[in-house]
């Protein structure tokens, strides 16, 4: 799962169905879903930038209760705070 579908699923998108079938298939253990974290830091950042703190720690509360495997190597700390810096400041993750 990438950034991209879980944000047109969040914002009933174009695709939006073809996430919440993958959702309720990976609930229902037929398949296995695979995330990482830097793709949830790239959601929690974008609606932190555009709408606010609380609405991003509650949009990220929603991503952590789906059937997900979150691969996590960065630390929770960094990932906030790396959140904050983009949402701020408008810098790349990947350079």
């Amino acid at each position: 799962m990438d950034a991209c579908s879980l944000i047109a699923f969040f914002n009933d998108e174009e695709g939006a169905n073809v996430v919440e079938d993958l959702l309720s298939r990976a609930e229902k253990k037929e398949i296995i879903i695979y995330i990482n974290k830097i793709n949830i830091l790239e959601i929690y950042y974008g609606v932190l930038r555009d709408e606010s703190l609380q609405k991003a720690e509650d949009v990220l509360e929603r991503i952590i209760q789906f059937p997900l495997i979150v691969n996590d190597k960065l630390e929770d700390s960094i990932f906030k705070l790396a959140g904050m810096f983009k949402a701020k400041y408008k810098i790349s993750l990947t350079q």
